[in-house]
């Protein structure tokens, strides 16, 4: 069984250039949801959370918790493989890896013009700044520590996105 639930799907042309007849790559968001690996009592993860080498922090649950929360975001290309030896639910190269409070506090033009864009830039292999449809003097907007226009810069498959020194 997966701990992941899939948020949405997000095309974008491969390459960068959307023409008749390019290749297109299509990028999930896929949530954590936030009882697993919760210390909260009475979830089964008293013993440890077995997540903990690969995912953010896991995350007290609220008894009155309606499941929408999530401990987590990891962001992915369609096929990314997902086993390692450290667990067969870690995927193998993310293109980002947020917490859920994280996610929760990206705003909507953040994700639909420059944290798209970023995606775009990362699923695409492409390191260019902010695509053309965003306004290049747009305020900077930070998700955690990570300034979402420096996300392309620090990709190119070295594994999840992380500030410098530590997790998200």
């Amino acid at each position: 069984m997966s701990i992941y639930a899939t948020l949405w799907r997000l095309k974008f042309p491969r390459y960068g250039n959307d023409h008749t007849g390019c290749e297109w790559v299509e990028v999930l968001a896929q949530g954590v949801p936030a009882h697993v690996g919760t210390p909260t009592p009475g979830f089964g993860y008293e013993a440890g959370d077995p997540y903990a080498a690969f995912l953010p922090p896991p995350v007290e649950v609220d008894a009155e918790d309606d499941g929408r929360a999530l401990r987590a975001v990891v962001i992915v290309t369609e096929g990314t493989p997902k086993g390692t030896h450290r667990s067969g639910q870690e995927y193998i190269d993310p293109l980002l890896v947020l917490s859920g409070d994280e996610y929760g506090a990206i705003s909507f033009s953040a994700t639909s013009c420059e944290g798209t864009g970023r995606i775009a830039s990362l699923s695409s292999g492409r390191t260019t700044g902010v695509p053309d449809y965003c306004s290049r003097t747009a305020p900077r907007r930070t998700v955690g520590r990570v300034s979402l226009r420096t996300l392309a810069f620090r990709g190119g498959g070295d594994g999840p996105l992380r500030p410098p020194g530590g997790n998200l």
